[in-house]
């Protein structure tokens, strides 16, 4: 079968790509040998899944926790983390290979899996101390096995796209916004086989409902909570049964979520525009030349052009998110998936063989590091609790540390005293506190 081909290739060329993200391109990008926000609450509920503890953060989705809990038992916190977004960064380029091919060809998959590389946020995917790249990675497998099912309608493929909906509704309350596109495009696709969408979605409905607690803060709560950062005024919150929290929230109530989001108007960031001016918009032009190549390209299957549409709005929607709000490492890696697909199908259109493509791709994506094409990310992670559990950290410095989470750094010397490294066994350059 064509589509298993498809994802062998995609196997093998995620694994090289996310390695070269990990240890050559982000190191054009990275002060610190990690990227990281609210690392605090992310180490408490990574020792919670590593223990088996209740969740003290339930805003941190505990099934997005679930790998690197079960990574740190044998490697520890930190590189329980690193590990678990090393594997959710090969399975975000091994979906956007995949993605590319069912809408256009090999060489579209391949130009696009190596372009992951020139969008600085995507290339220090694998550096996240945070849950960030598994949400992110069951998006981008939700909507490639949706377009791959289109392509390749059977059995094989319905159950594939089923199981990868399903882990964007289970792994983080925004994927919704992922998971209806995906599967109106599975559905429409598949044709007969559209009913095998079902048992994926149906367990993920079963085994959200078992892993989340009901306690979990709904996606209205968290869109509201988003709203205020920014100083706007969200819409009333609906009675909580009829908040969506995926495996505990009825269907019915759907429409009443669906109309909290269209209701819900988020302000303009202030002073945010130079950091969009930086991260952004540098990148507009070139995927408008992408995308009327990539439409182009499609020009003789204008199906394709509706499901590229659809499969590529909710990262776009995110995108917009990111430019009107935060504008950080974590909001841009959540939307820019959809980039090096439109480019990576613009760029079929040359014709060159795969490998010659994927050659040209690589040059250019260290060209572009090497110039700041698209930023570098100077933002300090907030790691204090592991900076303060260094064997030789000063006192006085640690005194000084403004997130030394007592909990967080208990956790982190119960690893040391286990026997792990301080820090990463994977990147050394840390800094010690003085």
């Amino acid at each position: 079968m064509v589509w298993k081909r498809e994802l062998i290739a995609a196997a093998v060329l995620s694994a090289v790509v996310a390695l070269l993200c990990a240890f050559y391109f982000a190191r054009f990008h990275l002060e610190w040998p990690v990227v990281g926000r609210d690392f605090v609450q992310v180490c408490v509920e990574t020792a919670a899944r590593r223990d088996g503890t209740p969740s003290l953060y339930p805003q941190r989705t505990p099934t997005a926790g679930l790998l690197p809990g079960l990574l740190a038992r044998s490697l520890g916190i930190i590189d329980g983390l690193l590990v678990g977004a090393l594997l959710s960064s090969m399975v975000v380029i091994g979906g956007v290979y995949l993605w590319a091919r069912s809408l256009a060809d090999a060489r579209a998959g391949a130009a696009a899996a190596v372009l992951v590389g020139a969008f600085t946020p995507l290339a220090v995917l694998p550096r996240f101390v945070h849950f960030y790249p598994e949400v992110i990675a069951a998006m981008v497998a939700c909507v490639a096995l949706s377009a791959a099912a289109a392509r390749w309608p059977g059995w094989q493929t319905a159950l594939l796209a089923g199981l990868g909906a399903g882990a964007a509704l289970a792994v983080d309350g925004r994927g919704l916004l992922w998971a209806v596109p995906a599967l109106l495009v599975a559905g429409i696709g598949l044709r007969r086989w559209s009913v095998l969408l079902l048992p994926g979605v149906g367990l993920s409905h079963w085994l959200a409902g078992l892993l989340l607690p009901a306690h979990t803060p709904r996606l209205e709560t968290q869109i509201a909570w988003f709203v205020r950062d920014l100083g706007g005024v969200p819409p009333a919150l609906p009675l909580k049964p009829a908040r969506f929290l995926w495996g505990h929230s009825s269907l019915a109530d759907l429409p009443s979520t669906v109309g909290y989001l269209l209701a819900a108007q988020a302000p303009s960031a202030p002073g945010n525009a130079a950091q969009r001016a930086i991260h952004i918009d540098p990148w507009l032009p070139v995927l408008a030349i992408g995308l009327l190549a990539a439409v182009f390209v499609l020009r003789k299957a204008p199906q394709r052009v509706g499901i590229l549409a659809v499969t590529a709005a909710p990262f776009a929607l995110a995108l917009y998110g990111a430019a009107t709000g935060q504008v950080s490492p974590r909001h841009l890696a959540m939307a820019w998936p959809f980039a090096p697909v439109v480019l990576g199908i613009g760029l079929s259109a040359t014709r060159l063989h795969p490998a010659g493509l994927c050659g040209g791709c690589l040059a250019v994506v260290i060209g572009l590091a090497a110039a700041d094409f698209g930023g570098d990310i100077h933002q300090t992670p907030d790691v204090d609790a592991l900076l303060a559990a260094h064997p030789d950290a000063d006192p006085a410095a640690v005194a000084r540390l403004e997130f030394n989470d007592p909990a967080c750094r208990s956790a982190l010397e119960a690893d040391l005293a286990a026997g792990h490294p301080w820090g990463s066994r994977l990147y050394r350059r840390w800094p010690p506190v003085r």
